[in-house]
């Protein structure tokens, strides 16, 4: 995706889908979402535009299938490393939140239907995801009692 691309995608729509495939894992790791999310980091108004409006779904994956994917977390895993801002950009009442937590921190595990958290990978991630709702609220100009509403938001989810 080209530079002019993204810029118009990002001019052209009030939200932002990333709609991931196994297609794209597979052949680049999903470098379009990185080369998106690059470009609206770097722009205040496009994270002004874009908060809490983000969402992430991995396509033609089955639900079974998508917790066992190395490469479904590799993506996630990289994409939060480069982008401790997604806490900020991700909508909070679907379930970007759910796919990025547990695709991040999961130990592999199973208990009963649900996928086990490495705690220590949880408290990390999201120390490392708060840090960032404060950072980009910073840099856009958003107030501290924003800021602290995207938090809250992000408490209130998983019910801390």
């Amino acid at each position: 995706m080209t530079k002019e691309q993204i810029e118009a995608y990002l001019q052209k729509n009030d939200y932002i889908t990333l709609g991931v495939t196994k297609e794209e894992l597979e052949k680049d790791g999903g470098a379009r979402y990185f080369e998106l999310l690059a470009l609206l980091e770097q722009n205040t108004l496009y994270g002004r535009k874009f908060c809490g409006k983000m969402h992430l779904s991995f396509k033609n994956f089955a639900d079974e299938e998508l917790w066992k994917s190395q490469k479904a977390r590799e993506f996630v895993q990289k994409l939060a490393e480069k982008f401790p801002c997604l806490f900020f950009l991700a909508e909070k009442e679907q379930a970007t939140l759910k796919l990025l937590t547990i695709l991040a921190c999961a130990n592999g595990e199973t208990q009963k239907e649900d996928l086990a958290l490495d705690k220590d990978k949880f408290n990390s991630f999201l120390q490392a995801q708060l840090r960032g709702i404060v950072q980009m609220s910073q840099k856009i100009g958003f107030s501290p009692e924003m800021a602290q509403s995207l938090m809250d938001e992000v408490y209130a989810y998983f019910g801390i």
